[in-house]
């Protein structure tokens, strides 16, 4: 009876053994899971869940697809339609009549009417580029005892193979298309039947550079006196080489920079130690290190931490997302609500978010160094500069949004270009994309301003101005 007593006891202790082998196992699994998770929703990060630039999304998202059978594509039932006017008297180059005799069918006589059908057509010449030859007839003075020569006519560049308009066209084509310097030699020789190699082509571009030097600068010395600014940053290599490209912009002017370094030194060389205006931008750490005084955070950029929350396998990081969810969803309902309420309303509203969220954030407690605590550290830090829109929103927005839209081109050509090959073309990036961007905002014609800035360049003159009042 003992013997069989210390057999049971045995399996007894053996079996709790096991079961404590097999607790260590799951609880490592599940620590594992956990790990597992946590990698796969940072590999998911997106443009929509987190910080990352749309530029960075291989593919759209599955929400953002087009679904079947929600809508046609085109214009919508209800849409008024555009067309073309018609060209004015002074845009017609030349007029063509055309007159019938008889009628094509019965061969009658016809008689006159004062119907007339008009049919317009514009068309390239055969040859668009006007070579010119400009003999200048040499002549020996007998007193200075050296032979002399003509000037050239007004408007013609000395020693350049282009004149102002082709010049310009080349850099235009540049700037605003992102075509390359190959495809800009081809599309001379294609079109316009002039052949130049690509050295000639670039030379042209760089002069177009020059041209553009004063409008550039005239927008470098204007940015630090703007009453609000949007900033942003994106990454370009020049000669295979690391660097940044940083814009300055807001609803009127756009200037780019591109600079070795991603540091805030930029800033304080750009908008000086303290600049007095509004600042709105990401969180990325330069920004905060500057510290401006009238600071905007990037509402999108939280949003999108605050949707990675929501994937995280952990319940308290998920629920604590979803909640601050409800929250973002409710300041944006309420910032499309400014123009609609009074101002007592609004001042009444804006107070209750405020005063629900803050004792939302501290009534929460989460282990340090987790996402969660992450953020809602970055809430509680930032509180005012995230919030400051809500104080003023009529010089506030609470997004980055228009200067990642003004980025966007750039980056698309970054895309093509993979870059620059030294600092020449990184000069001729951002002084093309500052101008590119300030005309689109002024709506001004950028052709016009690029023939205007050449002309200037060549044949003295006032520079065109993007900054000038009136």
């Amino acid at each position: 009876m003992e013997a069989l007593l210390v057999i049971i006891e045995i399996q007894r202790v053996q079996f709790k053994l096991h079961l404590a082998e097999q607790d260590k196992k799951i609880t490592a699994l599940e620590f594992e899971n956990k790990n597992l998770k946590e990698r796969i929703a940072r590999l998911e990060k997106n443009s929509s869940n987190s910080s990352k630039p749309p530029s960075s999304d291989i593919t759209k998202p599955k929400s953002e697809q087009r679904q079947p059978g929600k809508r046609k594509i085109g214009g919508q039932k209800g849409h008024e339609g555009n067309f073309r006017k018609a060209f004015t008297p002074d845009q017609v180059d030349r007029r063509r009549n055309f007159k019938l005799s008889n009628c094509p069918d019965c061969k009658n006589r016809l008689e006159p009417t004062n119907k007339i059908q008009i049919h317009q057509q514009a068309e390239l010449k055969e040859n668009p580029v006007l070579v010119t030859e400009y003999c200048l007839q040499g002549g020996h003075c007998p007193c200075c005892k050296k032979i002399v020569y003509p000037e050239l006519p007004p408007g013609v560049i000395p020693n350049q193979l282009m004149g102002p308009r082709l010049l310009s066209l080349f850099g235009y084509m540049k700037a605003a298309m992102g075509v390359s310097i190959s495809e800009l030699r081809e599309f001379s020789s294609e079109v316009l039947h002039l052949k130049v190699s690509e050295s000639t082509v670039q030379s042209a571009v760089f002069r177009v550079s020059e041209a553009l030097l004063p409008a550039y600068e005239e927008l470098g010395r204007a940015i630090p006196e703007q009453p609000a600014l949007n900033i942003d940053e994106t990454g370009w290599k020049e000669n295979g080489k690391r660097q940044w490209v940083w814009l300055f912009c807001n609803k009127m002017i756009a200037y780019f920079v591109i600079s070795k370094s991603r540091g805030c030194q930029v800033l304080k060389e750009i908008l000086g130690d303290n600049f007095l205006g509004c600042l709105t931008s990401d969180f990325y750490s330069a920004y905060v290190k500057y510290s401006s005084p009238k600071q905007q955070f990037c509402m999108a950029h939280l949003v999108r931490e605050v949707k990675y929350l929501t994937t995280l396998p952990e319940k308290t990081d998920k629920d604590f997302g979803m909640k601050l969810l409800a929250y973002m969803r409710r300041v944006f309902k309420l910032w499309h609500q400014r123009d609609s309420i009074s101002q007592e309303q609004w001042d009444r509203r804006t107070y209750r978010f405020k005063v629900s969220l803050q004792e939302f954030l501290f009534s929460q407690k989460f282990e340090k160094g987790t996402d969660a605590n992450r953020i809602q550290r970055r809430l509680i830090k930032h509180w005012a500069a995230i919030f400051r829109f809500l104080e003023d929103p009529i010089l506030y927005e609470p997004t980055n949004n228009h200067a990642e839209r003004t980025l966007r081109p750039l980056v698309r050509l970054r895309r093509i270009s993979q870059g620059s090959r030294g600092k020449a073309g990184s000069d001729w990036t951002q002084r093309a994309a500052s101008v590119l961007a300030t005309c689109k905002m002024k709506k001004i014609s950028t052709w016009k301003f690029f023939l205007q800035s050449v002309s200037a360049s060549n044949f003295g003159g006032l520079a065109p101005s993007l900054t000038a009042r009136g």
